[in-house]
Order: C-alpha cells, then structure tokens, then sequence
C-alpha cells in the first residue's frame, strides 16, 4: 500500500511484453480475461491493457495533502499513452517511474505556460475533483483558498482499478472488481487509508471520500466482507434535505485501518462529478462531516 507498489506495478507493464493470456498483471488478474476495453465495444480489439495504467493522479507524498478521493476507474486512454506506441518517445515521457512521471505533469499543469503531456488528464482531476474538494474546504473554513490550481498537489485521486475503461456501469466493470477484490483492498482501500492520516486540516484528516453510488459501493463492501473483510457500515444520507446530494458512511473493522472513516458521496444527476450545485450541496456535505 505505497506508492513504491505502484511504481513496480507500472514498471511491470511497460517492461514486459503485453501477453494476452497472462495470468496476472503486477498481482491483478490480466484485464483481457474479462476483457476490458479502453473505448466501448464499437471496437473490440481495442484493449485497456494496451494503454498506461493510472492508479492515481496529484499528490506524490512529496507535498502537503490535504484531500484523498477513491474514483471508479481511469477513463478512456489516448494513443499517447499506448504501450510503446509513439516513435522516440518512451513511456512515461521520459521520467523514470510513474511518481516521478505524475509529479513532473502535476508540476508542469499548475506552473504558468507549461505544457503538461497528458493535459486532458489534468484538467479532468483538477476542474471536477481537486478544485471542487479546494472550494467546500475553504467555504467551511478549514483552509485558506490557495493560489489558482495551486491546491491540485495537495489532493491525491486513486482509482479502485488502474485500467482505463469507459464506463464503470459496464458489467466488465463490476466483474473485474470482484475478481480483484485481495488487491482493491490492500493497494486501493489501505493505500487511501493510509494517504489520510497524512491530512493536514482537520475537517478530511483520517477522512477518505469516494466518488461512487451506494449500490455500487455496497456491492464491493459485501464481496469483501466475503473474503474476510467486514465493514461498519452507517445509513445512506440525503443532505442537505430536499437536495440531490446523497452520502454514506463507513468504516472497516480490520484493525489496521479501522480508524479511518470512508464516505461515499454521490448525486442523482451528478454523473462522475460530485453532487451539484456544489455550492449548497457538496460544499455542504463537506461542512457537515
């Protein structure tokens, strides 16, 4: 549950060859078995294990940190991040492990004029997670506003699977997250939990959010109760009342993490995003943990 994890788990995609029938992929079941795709089933060949893993995105464990979120998955991947695709240019552009890669687009995104390489990427984790996170903190007074998209080092998104896939409705989805159940919960799960104690302001210290809907997250919590993973788990709340801001809170009763609260926050109409507005809905649910 490190970063060093991720680092050798990328590492072993970009240095060994892409077998489609491999077993395992750095101690998760081959994506093919399912398979996952990188784009919908308009084009069958087109598989998620041929594009860069993004396990996580933002906070390198180099800076201060002041936010965590668990998404469904990576969206859909670029031809720039297809394995050994783009002539002269090696994977990762260069850096010499996915941290260090991260950090580098982290840096170049938020200095004026730089060019980060993966710029789509960016913008997705800054304008719909990083910065929505930076306004309800600042709102309810839990810390002074940074510098225009200074924060996104500060916030740390990770993903409960590190293969770009569309649509996290998809049954493929859900079948390759109950087949990956062992390494969710310890590189995932205990990864966030363990990013959290590092939280510098009071109100999301030990606090890790999710961007899931309970039916979706109750599936999960379920199967891995199954394989020996219990959780205490609260009711599903709406708040404020009358609005479409929806949240759910729980936590494991393995010892290990059992001090870490995880909730889950989601909106009818929200889609990917938080719940909307996020002025009177998601900045008021951050202001009511």
């Amino acid at each position: 549950m490190s970063y060093k994890y991720w680092n050798d788990f990328v590492d072993h995609w970009r240095y060994n060859p892409l077998v489609p029938t491999a077993p395992v992929v750095g101690g998760w079941t081959n994506p093919n078995t399912v398979p996952l795709l990188n784009s919908y089933g308009a084009i069958p060949a087109d598989l998620s294990i041929n594009y860069l893993p993004e396990p996580w995105w933002g906070n390198d464990g180099k800076s201060a940190l002041h936010s965590v979120v668990i998404n469904s998955n990576p969206f859909t991947g670029n031809g720039a991040l297809q394995h050994y695709s783009v002539p002269g240019i090696p994977i990762l552009f260069g850096s010499s492990n996915y941290q260090k890669f991260v950090a580098n687009e982290i840096n170049l995104y938020i200095t004026p004029g730089g060019a980060p390489f993966l710029l789509p990427t960016n913008n997705w984790h800054f304008v719909r997670r990083a910065n929505v996170i930076h306004n309800a903190l600042v709102a309810c007074g839990a810390i002074a506003p940074f510098p225009m998209k200074g924060y996104f080092e500060n916030h740390l998104s990770i993903e409960m699977i590190p293969w770009h896939t569309p649509d996290s409705n998809n049954p493929q989805y859900m079948d390759y997250v109950l087949a990956n159940l062992k390494p969710i919960y310890d590189y995932v799960f205990c990864f966030a939990a363990e990013r959290s104690r590092n939280i510098i302001n009071g109100r999301l210290n030990k606090k890790v959010l999710i961007r899931s809907t309970y039916r979706k997250i109750t599936a999960i919590l379920n199967a891995l109760a199954e394989i020996g993973k219990p959780s205490t788990r609260g009711l599903s709340v709406t708040y404020p009342i009358g609005t479409d801001g929806n949240y759910f809170k729980f936590r494991f009763d393995d010892h290990a993490i059992s001090d870490i609260e995880f909730i889950c926050v989601w909106g009818g109409n929200a889609r990917n995003d938080f719940p909307q507005p996020y002025g009177t809905v998601f900045n008021s649910i951050i202001d009511h943990l």
